[in-house]
């Protein structure tokens, strides 16, 4: 995959940093799972058409999901087409829609968007989170896409920024990886 230019990771991290959290595990590929936790939230195929629906404020609605993809990008239409394959397989419809690159842009500025492939290079030596996953970065024109964080992880971001202690701030980045991971914010490849 990737012509082997690329190591697989479940972090911010780079993998060769000393902060890299090794503890982190691959989440489970499980439709089983899937299904039991959809279930769970209510959402069930209530009409046999295939796609799960929940009634929502009165009104049944269809699970559905938009995936948004730059146009032209062929990796990520076939990447797009088969996490669509996959959804089918519990009931989640997954609508794919390619935008023009600056289109596809401008929507992810102003946070129209409810899935989509994007990429951004760790780099080998540490980095900074507070662009990426600090709540003051979230919202139209910020660079954290996912609108993810909170008191807890901005604290944590914050301190690390003002530690000078190496091993503390291993810790904090440490503690914001799990964090990060365990609400599965984004699916790291």
């Amino acid at each position: 995959v990737c012509f082997n230019e690329f190591t697989k990771t479940e972090s911010f991290v780079h993998p060769l940093q000393s902060a890299y959290n090794k503890d982190l595990k691959a989440n489970e590929f499980s439709f089983e799972k899937a299904n039991a936790l959809l279930d769970g939230a209510g959402w069930k195929d209530t009409d046999g058409d295939g796609i799960r629906d929940k009634v929502i404020n009165g009104k049944k609605v269809p699970f559905t999901i938009e995936f948004k993809y730059n146009a032209g990008n062929e990796q990520r239409k076939n990447t797009a087409l088969i996490i669509q394959e996959d959804f089918k397989k519990i009931g989640v419809q997954l609508d794919i829609v390619a935008k023009e690159w600056t289109v596809f842009l401008q929507d992810l500025d102003k946070l129209q968007f409810e899935m989509t492939y994007g990429s951004y290079t760790i780099p080998a030596r540490i980095s900074d989170p507070k662009q990426i996953w600090h709540t003051s970065n979230a919202g139209p024109g910020g660079d954290n896409k996912s609108g993810w964080g909170n008191e807890k992880s901005d604290k944590i971001i914050d301190d690390l920024n003002q530690e000078l202690d190496a091993e503390k701030r291993k810790g904090y980045y440490m503690q914001l990886q799990k964090m990060i991971h365990d609400d599965a914010v984004v699916i790291f490849l």
